[in-house]
């Protein structure tokens, strides 16, 4: 009869190891998912829990630690190791909060009780502050998804950007949205971030209007190229509060004339992107090395670019021409609309690096 009672025992005290096990790898599949469930501090209350119905701390605290070493392989919250730490931390804080906690039952002077129950107090407290500063928290996920999703409901059409879920990043201390938008023909992934300031941060913004600049690059590249006799290399860039979508890109804007009024309204809106451009052209020889021109050489160059663009009709809100010896010095020369060939001229300005 007493060895059928140790078997018995044995197989319990098995069960709960499997289930701690269990419990243990769920925690930290949730938290490692970077989804709003992970900020649920389950790092801390599931040892913690295991602990209060499970006396064996050895045993809670060496599958704590053999799990969290190996989730540190996987990296999809960007901890990389450090999630081994934050793992193995938090759940030591759960344990030993658990501990306090039971010894509260037991103790029998009234004095350790309230210091028991204090201890059980910080050290949960220190282990779920340690989540929340890795994970974040549900109040910030909802938040940050509600400020996200309301944000791009107002400044894009329906079906532009496609939500898929709400992360956390804990290096940048920001959530984050995560969105599918699709663009010449193919599925892309971008993120818009919400901080803690409450600041929202749209990198498809930023990313359309770095597709939206590089078109007008080349394009007015391929036209500087067959006209002039020097390496010219062509950037762009753009300031505007306009919200640039795949209509405005090349590949859509071209394909737009089966509806003529939405056509018209991308021209028109394309027109006014145009006139927001700011260029760069810098001047290259034959082996694309920096090549030095003297005054009149270069502002020469700037009145035969501000031609050429005239005679195509490129918008543009300004344009700099430049050179450099590549070593300590540069030369440029800058035109707008309104610049003549006497004012090129007197844009003309030397400076020492």
């Amino acid at each position: 009869m007493k060895k059928i009672e140790n078997q018995l025992l044995k197989y319990k005290k098995m069960n709960k190891t499997i289930i701690t096990i269990i419990l243990i790898v769920f925690a930290c599949v949730i938290t490692y998912r970077g989804s709003v469930m992970g900020s649920l501090s389950l790092m801390v209350i599931i040892p913690f829990v295991c602990r209060m119905f499970y006396d064996q701390t050895a045993h809670i605290v060496a599958i704590s630690l053999i799990i969290g070493a190996i989730s540190g392989f996987f990296n999809v919250l960007g901890f990389g190791i450090l999630f081994p730490l934050i793992f193995s931390i938090s759940s030591l804080c759960g344990v030993f909060g658990a501990m306090s906690l039971k010894k509260v039952y037991n103790e029998p002077i009234k004095k350790k009780k309230i210091l028991y129950l204090i201890l059980s107090i910080i050290l949960l407290r220190a282990g779920i502050s340690i989540n929340v500063e890795a994970t974040g928290t549900p109040w910030g996920y909802m938040e940050a998804k509600e400020k996200i999703n309301s944000y791009v409901k107002k400044n894009y059409e329906d079906g532009t950007l496609k939500y898929k879920k709400t992360s956390y990043n804990w290096y940048m201390d920001n959530y984050y949205n995560v969105y599918e938008y699709f663009v010449r023909g193919s599925s892309q992934e971008v993120h818009i971030d919400y901080s803690k300031r409450k600041e929202i941060y749209d990198q498809f913004k930023f990313e359309m209007e770095q597709l939206y600049t590089y078109e007008r690059e080349i394009e007015l590249q391929g036209i500087l190229n067959g006209l002039m006799d020097k390496n010219l290399r062509v950037s762009a860039g753009i300031e505007t509060e306009d919200y640039i979508t795949r209509d405005e890109l090349n590949d859509h804007y071209y394909n737009l004339t089966y509806d003529m009024e939405k056509f018209n309204k991308t021209k028109e809106k394309r027109e006014k992107l145009n006139n927001k451009i700011t260029y760069i052209i810098r001047i290259k020889d034959n082996e694309m090395k920096d090549l030095i021109l003297s005054k009149e050489e270069l502002t020469d160059l700037a009145i035969k670019i501000r031609n050429t663009i005239g005679v195509h009709e490129i918008n543009f809100l300004r344009v700099t021409v430049k050179c450099s010896n590549g070593e300590d010095s540069s030369y440029e020369v800058w035109f707008d609309k309104n610049t003549d060939e006497e004012g090129i001229i007197k844009n003309y300005k030397y400076e020492k690096k």
